[in-house]
């Protein structure tokens, strides 16, 4: 149990270098299983981005596969930075006589005369061990296996080796003891040698296999069926239980990213303002506080990532679990079964929680519900903040465009579903500055009322609650802000409503909110609007004895009065939050410069044709030709002119949303920023985090869209595009490296997901445009030719991909592009077309089959996907557009 294996040769390695105690590293990992073990088991415990581990990592395939391998690790050491080769015995053996130029004056660095600081460790098996994982080592001594494939090294002494060129060794056969020397080596500099003596080969093969035996069961735990969900809603209780003896119960809902505790000071105050014969509780809304967790365990995260995952957030509304009426029943199923509560006699509901009490109120209007007296005609409504639904006749006075605002909510949701994701590969101070990003983003709309400069020390806790209930489930929150956002429910729950028992409150500041009151009391619909004085949105957290004094009014029937706050603003500097604190900006942006492009793409004697089919759907049929490509190349500077980066701006029509002439106009809208912005308002360009590809390039750009004025990014996907291209080119100039070994550079030790096949790269593929043919004694090269379909009907589609084939070898396949031409019928019908003519088989894929799939007047990227995997059923498809 104590002998040292191969993968504890790797973790030993890792764990000595993580320590940080040594000059950082560079690896050198040998043919065959070092880089294999390497790949598998060399991961640093804990944060080692400040330690000594690995700065950058080398391999050598030599002509034999291991040779030459001691010599190149020779000549990538150097006395500035010492490496370490992990080699086997054989591949030692094959280059032995390498270890004399170490001891040579000549390989000294001309700097300093040190000899190079290279600790080599050998990992002596016994022979080759890479083929005792072969089908071949069954058969043993039948084949000659341990003669021509185990090699066996046990007649060469190392030690005697290394003695002959005077260099230090040492050996070791524990996990420990080879830590132990390791460190000593390393600490010590110049060139040594270590001989790791482990397993034998065929217990190196069980390590291995039982290494692989228990990642399986752990991931087959993961993606196995998640865990029964618990339905129960937590509940607190202010004051009371419910008995049968004429009591009452207020139940109080709390809004989108809150939790029951929101209520807490106004069920304090309410325990004094109404009478005794009130219950007085508080409810956790799904997807929220401490209900059960629905995606947002790492269960649930694996699953969708993974696309495993039958929960679907961005379900269609009769499907989802976090649409409104669900929500509803789900709350009127746990009060009753769960908590033992019957009767509701009034509902304070605020914002989200208001609209779920509508929806609770409707669910009960018919009568037809078993549960039908848990909500009755005469349980008072109260509406703190909460949109009622269409209001007849609105028109103005504040109401939301729903295409805008369902596309609002799919973009904010995503981005949380995206944060979710990022947070397995950030730093953890790095995730709360996004949710702080976030939040503080959210709160500063203008129903909130400025309330961060109002009220600093409540805006301060509120938005430190919120970052909390984010990064324990922001899957839930963000599946609840699309599954409920008012374009995708009900428009009608306001009828249900008695108006003799509503009331409306809104704060003064909250001009949107304020505009539905008044227009709901115009209309009669509601018993009375209260507009609360200097207070915004944010009741609850800005005046809650306020609020409950207008609760107890309504339900002890009481007249309300005029409602003023009388809310200071503190004298005290109001809260910023944003990501200077948690990184260290290393310059600003100094320079943006555009200029247009215009290149002719018409070929021919004639010049008559161009590029045909580009683009999606209905621009990517034959008939469609483009002649001439037009875009812009941007540039941009850091302000001490060290680095200039460089971007294409190309949007195409049928691709990108945004045409060259709007492009041009996003372009100058940033130009202008730019150039008018003083240097303390300029962006800050987060070099190693933009590098890190951890969401910082994301931010950045989308604070220079925001602060030019032009919002979102939904519709500038090239103008985005273009500047991402020319930030990471600065990124990578201020880091003073080449963009891809800036990129590694700078990569985040992440938590990597395991996947259900290995990925792979594909081969390069030949083309045929539309129109176009290939000749039938053409000379091919490429394993695979792409055809571009849908330009025609799917009959003549299908004609055209049997013709190719035709004139085509057995061993060429065929790849599909329809650049998302077809209706879901019409690509069934072109793959049983296909089918019928016995070409499917060899059709590796069909690349964007399908329409744009639009939820909303939004494409869904999860839509998309859905789609295609039940469309999908007797042939592969692959992204291409999706992915931009």
């Amino acid at each position: 149990e104590d002998a040292l294996t191969e993968p504890q040769v790797m973790l030993a390695i890792s764990e000595v270098l993580a320590e940080g105690n040594s000059t950082r590293q560079t690896l050198f990992l040998s043919n065959s299983m070092p880089v294999r073990d390497g790949e598998f088991f060399l991961y640093p415990p804990g944060s080692a981005a400040a330690g000594g581990f690995p700065g950058s990592v080398h391999v050598n395939r030599g002509a034999s596969g291991i040779d030459g391998i001691v010599s190149t690790a020779t000549g990538v050491t150097d006395s500035s930075r010492p490496a370490t080769l992990v080699c086997g015995d054989v591949t030692t053996m094959h280059d032995l006589n390498s270890f004399y130029g170490l001891t040579q004056d000549d390989a000294a660095s001309p700097a300093n005369g040190a000899r190079p600081p290279l600790t080599t460790v050998i990992v002596n098996n016994g022979g080759g061990a890479i083929f005792s994982f072969l089908p071949i080592a069954r058969h043993g001594q039948d084949v000659g296996f341990e003669t021509l494939w185990g090699t066996p090294t046990s007649n060469f002494s190392f030690e005697r080796g290394m003695s002959a060129f005077g260099l230090p060794y040492e050996s070791a056969s524990s996990s420990e003891s080879f830590k132990a020397a390791y460190r000593s080596s390393i600490e010590r500099g110049g060139p040594s040698v270590i001989e790791a003596k482990v397993v034998e080969r065929s217990d190196n093969v069980d390590v291995h296999q039982e290494i692989t035996r228990k990642a399986v069961s752990l991931i087959d735990t993961i993606l196995g069926p998640p865990a029964p969900r618990d339905g129960v809603l937590p509940l607190k209780r202010y004051r009371g239980e419910q008995k049968n003896d004429g009591s009452k119960t207020l139940l109080l809902l709390h809004g989108w990213m809150g939790d029951k505790s929101e209520w807490d000071e106004v069920g304090e105050s309410l325990g004094v303002d109404i009478s005794d014969e009130w219950n007085i509780i508080s409810l956790d809304l799904p997807g929220h506080g401490e209900s059960s967790l629905i995606l947002a365990t790492d269960q649930q995260a694996a699953h969708s990532a993974l696309g495993l995952d039958a929960m679907q957030p961005f379900s269609p509304t009769e499907e989802s679990p976090f649409s409104l009426d669900t929500m509803a029943r789900a709350v009127c199923q746990s009060l009753i079964e769960d908590h033992g509560i019957d009767r509701l006699d009034a509902i304070a509901g605020y914002s989200l929680g208001g609209r779920v009490a509508l929806a609770m109120k409707a669910l009960y209007a018919s009568n037809s519900d078993q549960r039908s007296g848990l909500v009755t005609d005469e349980t008072h409504l109260v509406l703190l903040g909460a949109n009622p639904g269409r209001l007849p006749s609105v028109t103005e006075d504040g109401a939301d465009n729903e295409e805008d605002r369902l596309a609002k909510d799919s973009d904010l949701a995503m981005k949380l579903f995206a944060s979710a994701d990022r947070s397995f590969l950030v730093p953890q101070q790095l995730d709360e500055g996004h949710l702080n990003q976030f939040v503080s983003r959210w709160y500063s709309a203008p129903i909130w009322g400025g309330l961060k400069y109002r009220s600093p020390d409540r805006y301060r806790d509120m938005i430190k609650r919120r970052v909390v209930s984010l990064k324990r489930r922001r899957r839930d929150i963000a599946s609840v802000l699309y599954g409920c956002s008012p374009p995708l429910s009900s428009h009608d729950n306001y009828k249900a409503t008695n108006p003799v028992r509503t009331t409306f409150v809104s704060g003064e500041l909250d001009a949107k909110y304020s505009a539905i009151g008044r227009k709901w009391e115009r209309l009669k619909g509601i018993a009375r609007h209260v507009e609360v004085s200097n207070a915004g949105h944010g009741l609850l957290v800005e005046v809650p004895d306020q609020i409950s004094s207008i609760i107890a009014r309504v339900v002890n029937d009481e007249e309300i009065k005029e409602i003023a706050t009388g809310l200071p603003v503190q004298a005290e500097s109001v809260v910023e939050v944003d990501l200077e604190s948690q990184r260290s900006p290393l310059t600003t942006i100094g320079m943006f410069q555009y200029e247009s492009f215009s290149i002719s793409l018409e070929s021919g004697e004639e010049k008559a044709k161009g590029v045909r089919g580009i683009g999606w759907g209905e621009s990517a049929r034959v008939d469609n030709e483009l002649k001439r490509r037009e875009g812009y190349i941007i540039s941009l500077a850091s302000k001490d002119g060290r680095a200039v980066g460089v971007g294409e701006v190309s949007p195409l029509a049928g691709l990108h949303e945004e045409s060259f002439e709007a492009a041009g106009s996003q372009l100058e809208a940033v130009r202008a920023f730019l150039l008018s912005a003083e240097e303390s308002d300029l962006p800050k360009i987060y070099a190693k985090q933009i590098l890190a590809l951890d969401g910082a390039l994301a931010f950045c750009i989308d604070e220079i869209l925001v602060r030019s004025g032009l919002g979102g990014s939904s519709k500038m996907s090239s103008v985005r595009s273009g500047l991402e291209q020319a930030m990471i080119s600065v990124a990578a100039q201020i880091e003073g490296f080449p963009l891809p070994q800036a990129l590694v550079a700078n990569r985040r030790n992440s938590k990597r997901l395991a996947l259900h096949r290995p990925l792979a790269r594909l081969p390069v593929n030949g083309l045929v445009t539309r129109g176009s043919t290939i000749g039938v004694d053409a000379k091919i090269s490429f394993p695979s030719i792409k055809i571009k379909v849908g330009h025609s009907d799917q009959c003549e589609d299908s004609n055209a991909v049997v013709q190719m084939k035709k004139g085509l070898s057995s061993a060429i396949r065929l790849r599909c592009d329809a650049n998302r031409a077809w209706d879901m019928s019409t690509y069934r019908s072109f793959v049983q077309e296909l089918m019928s003519k016995d070409v499917l088989r060899f059709v590796e894929f069909i690349e964007e089959p399908l329409q744009k799939q639009v939820v909303g007047g939004q494409w869904l990227f999860s839509r998309q996907i859905t789609t295609l995997e039940d469309s999908s059923r007797d042939v592969s498809y692959a992204l291409d557009e999706s992915l931009a």
